[in-house]
Protein backbone atom coordinates (compact mmCIF):
# COMPACT_ATOMS: atom_id res chain seq x y z
CA UNK A 1 0.00 0.00 0.00
CA UNK A 2 1.22 3.53 -0.82
CA UNK A 3 2.58 5.13 2.05
CA UNK A 4 2.24 9.28 2.35
CA UNK A 5 4.56 9.20 5.21
CA UNK A 6 7.41 7.75 3.24
CA UNK A 7 7.94 9.96 0.70
CA UNK A 8 7.25 13.70 0.13
CA UNK A 9 6.23 15.24 -3.65
CA UNK A 10 9.03 18.34 -4.29
CA UNK A 11 7.06 21.50 -5.51
CA UNK A 12 8.99 21.78 -8.68
CA UNK A 13 6.61 24.30 -10.21
CA UNK A 14 8.21 27.12 -8.10
CA UNK A 15 9.23 30.29 -10.00
CA UNK A 16 12.71 30.25 -7.57
CA UNK A 17 13.17 26.75 -7.53
CA UNK A 18 15.05 25.15 -10.51
CA UNK A 19 14.74 21.37 -11.54
CA UNK A 20 18.60 21.43 -11.02
CA UNK A 21 18.43 22.88 -7.59
CA UNK A 22 15.62 20.67 -6.72
CA UNK A 23 17.47 17.44 -8.09
CA UNK A 24 19.67 17.97 -5.29
CA UNK A 25 17.68 17.06 -2.62
CA UNK A 26 15.86 14.20 -4.07
CA UNK A 27 16.27 10.46 -3.24
CA UNK A 28 14.95 9.60 -6.41
CA UNK A 29 14.06 12.52 -9.86
CA UNK A 30 14.03 12.32 -13.06
CA UNK A 31 11.20 12.85 -16.28
CA UNK A 32 8.57 10.96 -17.45
CA UNK A 33 7.97 11.39 -21.28
CA UNK A 34 5.57 9.66 -24.40
CA UNK A 35 6.67 7.99 -26.79
CA UNK A 36 6.76 10.71 -29.35
CA UNK A 37 9.40 12.43 -26.42
CA UNK A 38 7.01 15.13 -25.45
CA UNK A 39 6.46 15.18 -21.26
CA UNK A 40 3.73 13.60 -19.82
CA UNK A 41 2.15 15.84 -17.80
CA UNK A 42 1.01 14.54 -14.16
CA UNK A 43 2.25 11.15 -15.16
CA UNK A 44 1.84 8.80 -11.94
CA UNK A 45 5.03 7.58 -10.59
CA UNK A 46 5.39 4.17 -8.87
CA UNK A 47 8.45 2.62 -6.62
CA UNK A 48 8.98 -0.41 -5.79
CA UNK A 49 11.69 -1.62 -3.46
CA UNK A 50 13.59 -5.35 -3.77
CA UNK A 51 14.04 -8.31 -3.08
CA UNK A 52 12.07 -9.62 -6.33
CA UNK A 53 9.06 -11.74 -6.41
CA UNK A 54 9.10 -15.63 -7.61
CA UNK A 55 8.41 -14.40 -10.90
CA UNK A 56 11.46 -11.59 -11.28
CA UNK A 57 9.85 -8.88 -11.03
CA UNK A 58 9.97 -5.83 -8.23
CA UNK A 59 7.03 -7.23 -5.31
CA UNK A 60 6.63 -4.02 -2.74
CA UNK A 61 4.98 -0.92 -3.53
CA UNK A 62 7.11 1.53 -1.67
CA UNK A 63 6.13 4.72 -2.30
CA UNK A 64 4.34 6.90 -4.94
CA UNK A 65 3.92 10.09 -6.36
CA UNK A 66 2.79 12.41 -9.38
CA UNK A 67 4.89 14.15 -11.80
CA UNK A 68 4.50 17.99 -12.27
CA UNK A 69 2.93 19.52 -15.57
CA UNK A 70 6.52 19.53 -17.24
CA UNK A 71 6.89 14.98 -16.53
CA UNK A 72 9.27 15.85 -13.73
CA UNK A 73 8.85 14.17 -10.50
CA UNK A 74 11.24 14.03 -7.29
CA UNK A 75 10.98 11.78 -3.91
CA UNK A 76 12.49 12.54 -1.16
CA UNK A 77 13.24 10.64 1.94
CA UNK A 78 13.54 7.34 0.92
CA UNK A 79 15.78 4.77 2.79
CA UNK A 80 18.77 3.53 0.94
CA UNK A 81 18.24 0.18 -1.07
CA UNK A 82 17.22 -1.27 -4.42
CA UNK A 83 13.92 0.28 -6.06
CA UNK A 84 12.39 -0.43 -9.36
CA UNK A 85 10.69 2.96 -10.59
CA UNK A 86 7.33 2.80 -12.81
CA UNK A 87 5.51 5.44 -14.36
CA UNK A 88 2.31 5.75 -16.24
CA UNK A 89 0.02 8.18 -17.61
CA UNK A 90 -2.60 10.09 -15.21
CA UNK A 91 -4.20 7.01 -13.65
CA UNK A 92 -8.00 6.89 -13.32
CA UNK A 93 -8.82 5.51 -16.50
CA UNK A 94 -11.75 7.12 -17.90
CA UNK A 95 -15.62 5.74 -17.89
CA UNK A 96 -18.87 6.44 -20.01
CA UNK A 97 -21.85 6.31 -20.82
CA UNK A 98 -23.00 2.69 -20.65
CA UNK A 99 -24.79 3.12 -23.89
CA UNK A 100 -22.11 4.50 -25.46
CA UNK A 101 -21.31 2.92 -28.77
CA UNK A 102 -18.52 5.43 -30.12
CA UNK A 103 -16.89 4.71 -26.72
CA UNK A 104 -14.86 1.60 -27.56
CA UNK A 105 -13.65 2.53 -31.21
CA UNK A 106 -10.12 2.02 -31.91
CA UNK A 107 -8.02 3.99 -29.66
CA UNK A 108 -4.27 4.01 -28.07
CA UNK A 109 -3.18 5.20 -24.82
CA UNK A 110 0.07 5.82 -23.34
CA UNK A 111 1.13 2.37 -21.16
CA UNK A 112 3.04 2.14 -18.15
CA UNK A 113 6.46 1.39 -18.25
CA UNK A 114 9.64 0.10 -15.93
CA UNK A 115 12.86 2.41 -16.09
CA UNK A 116 14.95 0.47 -18.30
CA UNK A 117 18.37 1.86 -19.32
CA UNK A 118 18.75 1.53 -23.30
CA UNK A 119 20.79 -1.22 -23.24
CA UNK A 120 20.19 -3.12 -20.33
CA UNK A 121 19.71 -6.96 -20.00
CA UNK A 122 17.04 -6.78 -17.36
CA UNK A 123 13.75 -8.32 -18.07
CA UNK A 124 11.58 -5.74 -16.84
CA UNK A 125 13.46 -3.23 -14.77
CA UNK A 126 16.85 -1.45 -14.28
CA UNK A 127 17.46 -1.45 -10.92
CA UNK A 128 17.92 2.14 -8.92
CA UNK A 129 20.26 1.87 -5.94
CA UNK A 130 20.11 4.64 -3.80
CA UNK A 131 23.24 5.20 -1.74
CA UNK A 132 23.80 7.94 1.28
CA UNK A 133 19.98 8.78 0.52
CA UNK A 134 20.75 9.63 -3.29
CA UNK A 135 20.44 7.90 -6.72
CA UNK A 136 23.56 8.35 -8.82
CA UNK A 137 21.87 9.28 -12.02
CA UNK A 138 18.30 10.83 -12.63
CA UNK A 139 15.75 8.33 -13.87
CA UNK A 140 13.88 8.96 -17.41
CA UNK A 141 10.82 6.79 -18.22
CA UNK A 142 9.22 6.66 -21.99
CA UNK A 143 5.52 5.59 -22.04
CA UNK A 144 5.00 3.50 -24.97
CA UNK A 145 1.92 3.98 -27.07
CA UNK A 146 -0.33 0.88 -26.82
CA UNK A 147 -3.78 -0.07 -28.21
CA UNK A 148 -6.51 0.66 -25.60
CA UNK A 149 -9.68 -1.56 -25.19
CA UNK A 150 -12.77 -1.02 -22.75
CA UNK A 151 -14.80 -3.31 -20.47
CA UNK A 152 -18.62 -2.91 -20.63
CA UNK A 153 -20.89 -4.86 -17.83
CA UNK A 154 -23.76 -4.79 -15.45
CA UNK A 155 -23.58 -5.87 -11.88
CA UNK A 156 -26.03 -8.23 -10.68
CA UNK A 157 -28.06 -9.83 -7.55
CA UNK A 158 -27.69 -13.86 -7.53
CA UNK A 159 -31.42 -13.54 -8.81
CA UNK A 160 -30.08 -11.94 -11.69
CA UNK A 161 -31.80 -8.38 -10.53
CA UNK A 162 -29.22 -5.42 -11.88
CA UNK A 163 -27.74 -3.40 -8.85
CA UNK A 164 -28.43 0.45 -9.32
CA UNK A 165 -26.12 2.93 -7.64
CA UNK A 166 -23.29 0.73 -6.57
CA UNK A 167 -19.70 2.24 -6.47
CA UNK A 168 -17.32 0.13 -8.97
CA UNK A 169 -13.22 0.35 -8.62
CA UNK A 170 -10.83 -0.56 -11.21
CA UNK A 171 -7.50 -1.68 -9.94
CA UNK A 172 -4.73 -2.35 -11.73
CA UNK A 173 -3.05 -5.50 -10.66
CA UNK A 174 0.50 -4.10 -11.21
CA UNK A 175 0.15 -0.60 -10.59
CA UNK A 176 -2.39 -0.50 -7.68
CA UNK A 177 -4.07 2.71 -8.80
CA UNK A 178 -7.70 2.69 -8.42
CA UNK A 179 -11.05 4.54 -10.30
CA UNK A 180 -14.18 4.73 -9.43
CA UNK A 181 -17.20 5.14 -11.18
CA UNK A 182 -20.75 5.40 -11.03
CA UNK A 183 -22.97 2.58 -12.01
CA UNK A 184 -26.01 3.85 -14.24
CA UNK A 185 -28.86 1.77 -13.99
CA UNK A 186 -26.32 -1.23 -13.01
CA UNK A 187 -24.52 -0.77 -15.68
CA UNK A 188 -20.87 0.30 -16.48
CA UNK A 189 -18.46 1.24 -18.77
CA UNK A 190 -14.74 1.45 -18.58
CA UNK A 191 -12.38 2.84 -21.17
CA UNK A 192 -8.96 3.77 -22.18
CA UNK A 193 -7.51 0.31 -20.71
CA UNK A 194 -4.43 -1.29 -21.85
CA UNK A 195 -3.90 -4.89 -21.89
CA UNK A 196 -3.38 -6.00 -18.65
CA UNK A 197 -5.17 -7.84 -15.89
CA UNK A 198 -7.25 -6.06 -13.66
CA UNK A 199 -9.75 -6.07 -10.40
CA UNK A 200 -13.36 -4.99 -10.62
CA UNK A 201 -14.77 -4.24 -6.94
CA UNK A 202 -18.12 -3.56 -6.36
CA UNK A 203 -18.91 -0.96 -3.41
CA UNK A 204 -22.70 -0.30 -1.95
CA UNK A 205 -21.63 3.39 -3.34
CA UNK A 206 -19.27 5.19 -4.92
CA UNK A 207 -18.56 6.94 -1.31
CA UNK A 208 -18.23 4.07 0.25
CA UNK A 209 -14.71 2.90 -0.26
CA UNK A 210 -13.41 2.58 2.97
CA UNK A 211 -16.12 -0.10 3.95
CA UNK A 212 -16.00 -3.89 3.18
CA UNK A 213 -16.82 -4.68 -0.81
CA UNK A 214 -19.75 -6.31 -1.78
CA UNK A 215 -18.01 -8.03 -4.71
CA UNK A 216 -14.77 -8.68 -6.41
CA UNK A 217 -13.61 -10.12 -9.88
CA UNK A 218 -10.71 -10.58 -12.06
CA UNK A 219 -10.67 -9.45 -15.62
CA UNK A 220 -8.19 -10.61 -18.21
CA UNK A 221 -8.26 -7.58 -21.14
CA UNK A 222 -6.19 -8.97 -24.03
CA UNK A 223 -6.50 -7.09 -27.31
CA UNK A 224 -10.25 -6.83 -27.71
CA UNK A 225 -13.19 -5.26 -26.13
CA UNK A 226 -14.85 -7.06 -23.07
CA UNK A 227 -18.56 -6.97 -23.46
CA UNK A 228 -21.70 -8.14 -21.25
CA UNK A 229 -19.04 -8.73 -18.19
CA UNK A 230 -21.33 -9.54 -15.14
CA UNK A 231 -20.33 -8.97 -11.75
CA UNK A 232 -22.62 -11.35 -9.17
CA UNK A 233 -22.92 -9.99 -5.72
CA UNK A 234 -23.75 -13.14 -3.72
Amino acid sequence: MLSSSRFLLKGLLAASCTFAFAADECAIHGQVDGSNGSPSPHAAVTVFRYPLDSFGRPAQVFAGASADADGRFCLLDLPDGIYAVRAGSPSNPPSARPDCRSCCDPATVFAPAFFRQPNSKEAAATPVTLRKGRAAEAVRIALPRVPAYCVRGEVRNRGGKRLVGVGITLRSSDLASTSTVFNGEGRFLLTGLPSGDYDLIVHASPLALGQAPLAQQSVHVAGRNLDHFVIVVP
